[in-house]
């Protein structure tokens, strides 16, 4: 499993690193074009570039732990986009009736990667250590589920 993790977090990192620097050259010009300012070493693409990368791996790891935990890769796809489409629809939903989900929802990953990449889109109550170390409990306690129902009912 762990090569398997190597492989995701390394494929899933530099697509997600190259897409979004190839965004950044097609955006750039048309930004301009409109005195909007774009720049490389700015902290705003900084963000986006690095909490992006961390957010898409994140999700791909959760997926690979859904995927061990069910022993089954359509299962697993299932309740990812369960957890990140429609769990949030219905945080905000019950948002509506009751207070104390919209805390939850904070905690979801799709906000987690969200407010880190994009913190002037997505507002947030939580500190930047908070939202990183809710990104570590998605990956970490997933895969370490994973990783002792494999070693306990598949590997013999």
């Amino acid at each position: 499993m762990s090569a398997k993790i190597v492989l995701i977090v390394l494929l899933t990192g530099v697509t997600q690193l190259v897409s979004s620097l190839l965004a950044f050259v097609v955006a750039k010009p048309i930004a301009e074009k409109y005195d909007l300012v774009l720049e490389f070493g700015g902290e705003s693409f900084q963000s986006v570039l690095w909490y992006g990368t961390l957010a898409v791996i994140m999700a791909a790891l959760i997926g690979l732990a859904l995927g061990v935990l069910l022993r089954n890769s359509a299962g697993g796809i299932t309740i990812l986009a369960g957890v990140f489409f429609v769990l949030p629809i219905i945080t905000a939903i019950l948002g509506n009736l009751v207070d104390w989900s919209k805390n939850i929802s904070a905690y979801l990953p799709d906000q987690l990667g969200l407010s880190l990449a994009t913190p002037l889109s997505v507002a947030t109550d939580l500190e930047l250590w908070q939202q990183l170390a809710g990104v570590a409990g998605w990956i970490i306690i997933p895969l370490a589920l994973g990783a002792v129902l494999l070693a306990k009912r598949d590997i013999k």
